[in-house]
């Protein structure tokens, strides 16, 4: 179909892969999809070194994006490191620029350590945009940022069920990242939603498959049997 037209998603991912075309050209010829229209952006500078953590995350995110919204154009903006404080800053920059209409980020890290005022106020500034933040909930039971911050869609997971090729139910998956917020008290939007007992901003927003053992295939220098909040973020 025609999912993505004139629309453009980041991919915000730390270090990313100096080999990402290729493995997307394996990719989408053995699913039949179309090559797309995807760029890549380096912040501030290439990074030196490609961790094979960070490549995989990288192919999981940006081909399941296309997968997903084929005649999206992707920008895949790869910092430098993964230091929170990088990742910020690329944000802030993504955000400014208005790069795209909404930016997938597959990272957080615990609450305490990774809020700092100036990551809500760039989080703040892209909800006034209209560009929407998309943030994995974790792959843990403790909450993070950037899922917690109530301007964020925060996403986490569902294992998925199918019968006879077709969707069957889902049920939470266990390692699905979650729970209260200790620094944001609970929005309005979540009065009256069944989570009247919460004080903190309750996380996650919504689930999509994310157990790895009914998630999807990637192709990372080899196939992959991947999942995590990553995927359904």
């Amino acid at each position: 179909g025609s999912y993505g037209k004139n629309f453009t998603g980041v991919v915000l991912v730390p270090y990313g892969d100096p080999t990402l075309f290729q493995n997307l050209e394996v990719f989408n010829s053995r699913y039949n999809i179309p090559s797309g229209k995807i760029q890549v952006q380096y912040f501030p500078s290439p990074p030196r070194t490609f961790p094979s953590g960070w490549i995989s995350e990288t192919d999981l995110d940006v081909e399941i994006m296309h997968a997903i919204a084929p005649e999206a154009n992707i920008v895949v903006f790869e910092t430098v490191n993964d230091n929170s404080t990088t990742l910020e800053m690329a944000l802030n920059y993504i955000v400014t620029n208005h790069i795209g209409d909404v930016v997938s980020m597959s990272w957080g890290g615990p609450e305490l350590q990774v809020y700092d005022p100036f990551f809500h106020s760039v989080i703040k500034l892209a909800s006034r945009m209209g560009i929407t933040l998309i943030a994995a909930s974790g792959d843990s039971s403790i909450v993070e940022y950037p899922a917690s911050d109530p301007y964020v869609l925060s996403v986490g997971g569902t294992s998925l069920f199918l019968s006879n090729g077709r969707y069957y139910y889902e049920s939470i998956w266990q390692n699905s990242g979650g729970g209260e917020s200790v620094i944001f008290p609970r929005p309005l939007w979540q009065v009256g939603s069944g989570l009247d007992s919460l004080k903190g901003r309750g996380v996650p927003d919504i689930s999509m498959d994310a157990d790895p053992s009914t998630g999807v295939n990637v192709y990372s220098n080899g196939w992959l049997g991947m999942g995590g909040t990553s995927l359904s973020a």
